[in-house]
């Protein structure tokens, strides 16, 4: 595939996340992790075997993502929204995740835990 098809690919992959249709499964939390370690590889992890309980969309989806990083291009570079398109999703996939302001972190606390 070419750099563009998997830029519109990691495109669609946010974008499915984002929607929400998926939360719950453990493909969604797949890709979110495959999503977010392409994104910060020092701050998300992800298990490769996780890989197996993607289904075909998903999995197209997921190596999309895998082969445009592994490019060397940055999935949020294939995003109007950049960074910010990542916040919703660690927020909901990553493994209890806040979102603060850049950067951030799995470890970062919400607002309304702050005194």
């Amino acid at each position: 595939m070419e750099v563009d098809e998997d830029a519109a690919l990691v495109r669609e992959a946010v974008a499915l996340l984002r929607s929400g249709r998926l939360y719950g499964t453990s493909g969604a939390a797949a890709l979110a992790a495959v999503l977010l370690h392409a994104y910060n590889p020092a701050t998300w992890r992800f298990d490769v075997t996780d890989l197996c309980v993607l289904d075909s969309r998903l999995e197209l989806l997921a190596w999309a993502v895998l082969r445009y990083r592994v490019a060397g291009h940055e999935p949020q570079r294939a995003l109007a929204g950049g960074d910010a398109e990542f916040r919703p999703i660690a927020w909901s996939y990553g493994a209890g995740a806040w979102c603060a302001p850049e950067p951030f972190s799995p470890h970062d606390k919400p607002p309304r835990w702050e005194d």
